[in-house]
This record gives C-alpha cells, structure tokens and sequence, in this order.
C-alpha cells in the first residue's frame, strides 16, 4: 500500500480554493492525484466547490468594457482583470477615481435598473468560471 505524503499541510486547501485554483492545481501543489484531494477533502469536510460573487455593472458600462477589449484584441474579462490588477498594484485607487487628500462629498447613487450581473472574474492565471456562471451573462457573448 503506497502512503501519501503525510508532511503536507491540508490547512491551506481552503485559501487555494478561494484564490481559484482548480482542483488540478491544488493537488498537484499537495504533490497528491485530484482523485487523492478529493477524498481527503471529504474526510476533512472540507467542500471543494467554489464560491463565485457577482459584481454588478451597468449594461452601458459593460458595452464600453467590451468595444474597447475588442478594440484590444483581448476579452472583456481580460481587460476588467488587467485594469484591476495595474489599479491595485500600483495604489492608483484615488488617481483613478479623482480623489483629492480631503474628504469628497457625493449625492447618493441612486439604484440602476439597467444592470448586468457578472461572475467573478478570472486572474490572469486563467482560472475560468464555471458555466452556470456565465449564463448570467445574456447580453454580450464575452466569456
């Protein structure tokens, strides 16, 4: 009987499961076969489906996000991604959003009817949604 490789700390499948990684990729990182990940994980309750959040963006939005990600040769996902990461990154939050030292006050935003809801996006590792994620994308056939 062949044992596995006991020194591995199976404490961290969750944060892998939330950065993403697939169930490949976790297991090749626990030096284990998927099939070997997925029967600890039962032993261990821990649940390997994924959590998908949806952002919501405004339909008029997220046609200006797709014209110019095709304009880039690049999909809709790439580009909401990569813009986030150089964002994030860089610290260009208030940049970006035109905030000064001092404090701004706003109106409030009022609730917009006219939205698309997306799935959570994918890194540039190319982790992908799953399908039942991108059917809550009817509008534009980006995914």
């Amino acid at each position: 009987m062949r044992k596995g490789n006991v020194n591995v700390d199976v404490t961290v499948i969750p944060a892998l499961i939330d950065q993403g990684l697939s169930d490949l990729e976790i297991a090749s990182r626990m030096g284990w076969k998927v099939s070997t990940l997925r029967v600890r994980c039962s032993q261990l309750k821990i649940s390997l489906r994924r959590r998908f959040k949806q952002v919501v963006v405004p339909k008029h939005l997220l046609s200006q996000l797709h014209q110019r990600a095709a304009l880039m040769g690049m999909s809709t996902n790439t580009l909401i991604v990569d813009l986030l990461e150089e964002i994030a990154r860089d610290n260009l939050y208030d940049a970006v959003l035109d905030k000064r030292d001092t404090e701004e006050v706003c109106a409030p935003v009022s609730p917009c009817n006219d939205v698309v809801y997306l799935p959570q996006l994918t890194s540039r590792s190319g982790v992908e949604t799953s399908t039942a994620c991108r059917s809550t994308l009817t509008d534009h056939d980006m995914w």
